[in-house]
């Protein structure tokens, strides 16, 4: 018979979970919304007029020819935003991170609910990130170095492949030399 592995009963260490601040959403949105908007308006547009044409023609009325670049236009400026901040927000309420005594455990998702783990002697390093409106809401950005962590750039632990990156946390520095902590004595049993 087959049996489904229970979860472990051994008690966390620490539960950690991201803070999901609504301002950094609307900043991380700002750019990708305006390239959207001002893509979805050409393209849709362009493409449009054909059919609007094609309509106007074939059923012999007379529906102004801009009306699809306006609903693109509406459909970029307010649907994308709104499904962003539904999915992000998800995202960050079903993310979790769990330190036990030799290993991190952590799931993340929304559409695709992931749990993983990870042994404390395969992270190689702790850094800490603070961007300067994190700073405003005193969280930051965790990063945790495993031997697969490939550098994509040489900016500041800026684009790294394969990092745990534990984002938003609340009070960072003391979580960081919390985490820092637990890793040593997990590394050492």
């Amino acid at each position: 018979m087959n049996s489904i592995p229970q979860a472990s009963a051994e008690q966390p260490l620490l539960v950690l979970k991201p803070k999901f601040i609504f301002s950094l959403f609307l900043l991380s949105l700002i750019a990708k919304e305006a390239f959207f908007a001002i893509w979805a308006t050409m393209f849709l547009g362009i493409m449009g007029v054909f059919v609007m044409t094609f309509i106007n023609v074939a059923f012999h009325l007379s529906f102004p020819l801009w009306l699809p670049a306006l609903v693109a236009f509406l459909v970029a400026i307010i649907g994308v935003p709104i499904i962003s901040y539904i999915l992000s927000a998800q995202n960050y309420k079903n993310t979790e991170y769990r330190f036990y005594t030799n290993r991190l455990e952590y799931m993340d998702g929304f559409i695709n609910l992931q749990m993983k783990s990870l042994e404390y002697q395969n992270i190689t390093s702790v850094s800490i990130r603070k961007g300067f409106f994190q700073r405003m809401y005193n969280v930051g950005s965790l990063v945790l170095i495993t031997p697969a962590v490939t550098m994509l750039s040489n900016t500041n632990l800026g684009s790294l492949a394969g990092a745990i990156v534990l984002v938003n946390i609340e009070d960072p520095e003391k979580i960081y030399q919390y985490i820092q902590d637990i890793l040593s004595k997990g590394k050492q049993s």
